[in-house]
């Protein structure tokens, strides 16, 4: 994901020669590993290793997780027993991806620099502003971790403090409730530790805490305060696309040329677009984390290109999705090229061999329209009308912000019309331009399940009608490893 440093490696050798029988061990609830952490290279090497195992727990699964038991994909490869399963709704304990080692491995690797980097503070081995913007990128990996096993997986271990091996979880699983507060307490240290001057976008910065933070009080249906946490990111003027001097929307959508239809157009010009390019280069003004892939660490994006874009793709998207695109959206050439296939993350010429494309996570136009979602839901329980017609208002002119990007005016929902909507039909809306602009990002499943749409529309497409059946089943191994502490999920026993 990004290039290790060889002190880092070297570290890691020293501790596996010194530590390797600690890997049979249980879990407990401190290191003693005072010999390990002795230098700053070592925090940043665990925080760095940490950004590696989030990779290699979401390289690809975000697609599998986040979109593909909603509707948007069908079998394409009939070998592919696995993503049968996942669109048909017959999960099983012995998938793979129903396994949720990899963000435990995550979420060690955060919790080794939470507990050693203040040690070395206070040796003064690290200064403290180091130490403060490593500690919060590390509460930051760990709630971003947390965030996706609670979607997945529902209720789950909390564990807080560095594994002696990190190998087995036998801590009893918590409430979805409890693990969200968790959350929350973790992305508000980061917003408050990691500094305030970084854009990095292949790190945990506090835009991208503040991004995350919307989702999961989303998630919490507390509407205000994803406005809140959104605002910390968008300008309050929201008729424009430049939020501020560090992040803003690219531009997709040309007038002057939407009148020059040539053979060549797409290459030649929709292509090369900054929209296009956010996806198939990278680190655009509109990214806000994304996982970068490194030849040099000898990576790249043959599985997310396998599953989705190879001529023997594993999935292919839906009709009745593609068609969900209006002919003036340029969102749909993007995203499909004119064919069944998911080629949003790899327009152009993909080598096998040397392409190393980012994996957007986290971006701008995903807390706009989360922004636009919040004003819509807060008329659940607001009684003044002005103040519901204002929140409408204030949603559309969000919205329309993204729609005018995709196709200009032809795209923008007039005023005229959407007043006379009622505000399920306003929560539709909103909810299918998320659906548009976020196409194959890992969001519709979650977005179906927060807004509890999932199953009035995945019941008609794979019988998905029990909430029981919302969550994934919990690995067999996960479950035998600890001890009877782990239960499985009611719909999976």
């Amino acid at each position: 994901m990004r290039k290790i440093s060889y002190i880092f490696i070297i570290s890691c050798v020293a501790f596996l020669a010194s530590c390797s029988d600690f890997l049979d061990r249980e879990p407990q609830t401190a290191w003693s590993d005072s010999n390990f952490f002795t230098q700053e290279s070592h925090i940043v090497g665990t925080l760095n290793g940490g950004y590696d195992l989030l990779q290699a727990a979401l390289g690809s699964n975000f697609v599998v997780y986040g979109d593909m038991r909603a509707d948007i994909y069908k079998l394409n490869d009939p070998t592919r027993l696995s993503d049968e399963k996942a669109l048909n709704n017959s999960l099983d304990i012995n998938m793979s991806t129903a396994s949720w080692r990899s963000f435990y491995n995550v979420i060690k690797q955060a919790n080794l620099v939470i507990y050693h980097t203040p040690k070395m503070v206070e040796s003064k081995k690290i200064t403290a502003t180091n130490g403060n913007n490593y500690i919060g990128q590390a509460y930051c990996m760990r709630a971003f971790a947390y965030f996706w096993i609670v979607r997945i997986w529902g209720d789950a271990p909390l564990v807080l403090a560095p594994y002696a091996g990190g190998e087995r979880i036998q801590e009893i699983r918590k409430p979805q409730t409890e693990v969200l507060d968790t959350i929350q307490a973790d992305l508000a240290d980061a917003t408050r530790l990691i500094s305030s001057t970084s854009t990095d976008r292949f790190t945990f910065t506090r835009t991208a805490a503040y991004a995350i933070q919307a989702q999961v009080y989303a998630w919490q249906h507390n509407w205000p305060a994803v406005i809140t946490s959104a605002n910390k990111i968008l300008n309050s003027t929201t008729t424009t696309p430049i939020v501020n001097a560090n992040y803003s929307l690219v531009l997709l959508y040309d007038s002057v040329a939407a009148k020059t239809l040539t053979g060549d157009y797409l290459t030649n010009i929709m292509l090369k677009t900054q929209y296009s390019q956010m996806f198939n280069v990278g680190l655009s003004k509109e990214s806000i984390f994304e996982m970068p892939f490194s030849v040099a660490d000898n990576e790249n994006n043959n599985t997310l290109f396998g599953l989705l874009a190879d001529s023997y793709a594993e999935v292919k998207p839906r009709i009745e999705f593609i068609d969900q695109y209006v002919i003036k959206d340029w969102r749909q050439f993007i995203n499909f090229w004119g064919g069944e296939k998911a080629l949003k993350f790899f327009n152009g010429t993909f080598t096998r061999n040397i392409d190393i494309r980012n994996v957007i996570l986290l971006r701008l136009s995903e807390t706009v329209l989360l922004k636009a979602e919040a004003l819509v839901y807060l008329n659940d329980t607001e009684v003044d009308s002005i103040k519901q017609a204002s929140n409408i208002k204030s949603a559309m002119e969000l919205v329309n912000l993204i729609r005018n990007r995709a196709g200009g005016k032809d795209l923008i929902i007039p005023e005229t019309t959407y007043t006379t909507l009622g505000l399920d039909q306003i929560k539709d809306i909103v909810l299918q331009e998320r659906n548009l602009e976020l196409a194959f990002e890992g969001h519709r499943y979650f977005d179906l399940i927060r807004t509890g749409n999932i199953a009035k529309v995945m019941g008609p497409i794979n019988g998905q009608t029990n909430p029981l059946s919302f969550v994934w089943p919990i690995h067999l191994d996960e479950i035998r490893n600890s001890n009877g502490s782990i239960i499985q999920n009611e719909y999976y026993k």
